[in-house]
């Protein structure tokens, strides 16, 4: 039996529901841990990440749930996505795990250049301006 653990990491972030944007630590842990990640945050959060250089992981899943504004419809479009994940053969995970270490290396170059409050401050400022 193959081991599924370890496939991707599901990122909690402090606010879900609310038109507050608070990325923490723990939205980067996965780009330094080389980890590829679901968002379970505020709307909006994935595109703000993209537009400061990192690379998400929409080749693989569907990563709509990003623009949903409604948090139990995020929610629930975020829970399909995991059962689509955890659904994968142990041949689609092997090819999963060859297939998204360029974007892994990419996302760990970005994080490493920048320090890690300075992109969250940005992320941060570039969501609120988002936020009605």
């Amino acid at each position: 039996s193959h081991d599924r653990k370890g496939k991707v990491s599901i990122v909690t972030e402090t606010n879900f529901a609310e038109h507050e944007v608070t990325l923490t630590e723990k939205s980067f842990k996965p780009f330094k841990e080389k980890h590829p990640f679901i968002m379970v945050g505020v709307a909006g959060a994935l595109s703000a990440m993209r537009d400061f250089g990192f690379q998400t992981f929409d080749k693989f899943w569907d990563e709509s749930y990003d623009e949903i504004e409604d948090p139990k419809m995020r929610l629930y479009k975020i829970v399909e996505v995991c059962k689509y994940i955890g659904s994968w053969t142990p041949e689609q995970i092997i090819d999963f795990k060859r297939r998204v270490k360029p974007i892994l290396e990419h996302n760990y170059k970005v994080v490493q250049s920048n320090s890690a409050l300075k992109v969250a401050n940005r992320i941060r400022t570039e969501i609120a301006k988002r936020v009605r």
